[in-house]
């Protein structure tokens, strides 16, 4: 079954509307009807959207993920998201794809790009950790400067509202995200 089919399925078996989806997303009615009919194809950032607004792991839309309890990815193999405008790539590591309440990534941020959408969500614990490279993080209007092997861990009532690389050379962010079920 494809991405599209399953979310279909399972905003009809919990009888969300599209123009609902769309108002829980911020995304249009007319972009989710699109990649329900498979003529479109979501980003990461938008099937994490859909996932929360229907309650779900992202794991729940790839074939892969069901009914396992070990799931593999190969470094730089398959599963990257490149964020054009920011120069940013996301890559999704293994347990992102699974059923469960932890969704790892790893950003890796060109000199003077930043994000900001990406690292923030209200349902969950949040813990970072510069891999590679310095960072600026604004946390609840707090400037905090970090290099490589610096974490932060943040509680669903605190915000990260942006990371901006402050480097010469490229960042990589390691990204937990907690959910709670």
């Amino acid at each position: 079954m494809k991405i599209g089919q399953r979310i279909n399925d399972l905003r009809l078996r919990q009888k969300v509307t599209l123009k609902e989806l769309s108002k829980k997303t911020g995304l249009t009615t007319s972009f989710l009807s699109q990649v329900e009919r498979a003529l479109a194809s979501p980003s990461v950032s938008s099937l994490e959207k859909i996932a929360g607004a229907l309650n779900t792991r992202m794991g729940y839309f790839f074939n892969e993920g069901e009914n396992k309890k070990l799931f593999f990815v190969r470094k730089g193999v398959n599963r990257r998201a490149l964020h054009k405008d920011k120069k940013v790539v996301c890559e999704t590591l293994a347990s992102g794809f699974l059923n469960v309440n932890v969704q790892p990534y790893v950003f890796t941020i060109v000199p003077g790009s930043e994000l900001s959408a990406e690292l923030s969500r209200p349902d969950g614990d949040k813990l970072g950790m510069v891999l590679k490279g310095r960072m600026e993080f604004l946390c609840d209007q707090e400037k905090l400067m970090f290099g490589e092997g610096d974490s932060i861990y943040c509680t669903c009532a605190q915000r990260i509202q942006k990371v901006k690389n402050v480097g010469d050379d490229e960042a990589k962010l390691l990204w937990i995200f907690f959910r709670y079920p």
